[in-house]
């Protein structure tokens, strides 16, 4: 990730559309803790309900790294709470990303550590150390490979693969300031169908319902 771009200044669902609306993680991925955050990846796979392996993962991050977490979708155990929250902070963790559950959660809102996560449930998890660190890994239904660029906010987690993070920025740029003129013709009095060209899209698939462009209106 290159640290001179800001990617915090860009809402998930505008870097979404810059990439075809390819790259946001599932839908049921919510925000536990935390605000918006923004680093690099630092991939771990663990097998249901286990977590020694994100114990061990710690050890390899580094300031500002956002550790995302393929636990497999499984609910019943958690895989974090309080006391890996406490040992990221320490280590200048950015953001866990957690295809899994986590407990401890009035604990990790007072922490503050942006915390994305499929659910939550008391259950502790088992100590196994079968997972692995640093490997391509599948979360919530994006891949994802350690250096690509996560970002996360109220609406969920949008990847950015390392090859493309450049364009994808500016398009970003590019994308913001067009979103920022559809407002201003808005407040002028300007209807959204004139504005993003609706009744041409109409015409054009002869006579079937209005679609939006395919760069995709986020409103």
């Amino acid at each position: 990730m290159n640290p001179c771009l800001d990617w915090t200044a860009f809402p998930t669902g505008l870097i979404a559309d810059c990439q075809g609306r390819l790259g946001a993680m599932a839908g049921y991925m919510h925000r536990l803790a935390g605000d918006r955050t923004a680093g690099p990846a630092l991939t771990v796979q663990v097998v249901a309900g286990e977590n020694g392996t994100i114990h061990r993962a710690l050890l390899s991050t580094r300031p500002g790294d956002v550790l995302v977490i393929d636990a497999g979708g499984y609910r019943d155990r958690a895989v974090w709470g309080e006391v890996l929250a406490r040992a990221a902070l320490k280590r200048g963790v950015a953001g866990v990303v957690i295809d899994g559950a986590v407990r401890d959660v009035d604990r990790l809102r007072q922490l503050g550590l942006p915390t994305w996560a499929c659910g939550a449930t008391p259950a502790g998890p088992h100590k196994g150390w079968t997972g692995r660190i640093g490997a391509p890994i599948a979360c919530a239904g994006v891949n994802v490979s350690r250096g690509d660029t996560i970002v996360g906010d109220a609406d969920g987690i949008v990847v950015i693969p390392a090859a493309t993070v450049d364009v994808v920025y500016r398009g970003a740029v590019e994308r913001r300031d067009q979103e920022a003129q559809w407002l201003r013709r808005i407040e002028a009095g300007e209807s959204t169908v004139t504005i993003l060209g609706i009744n041409e899209e109409a015409e054009h698939a002869h006579g079937t319902a209005p679609r939006g462009r395919s760069m995709g209106a986020s409103g």
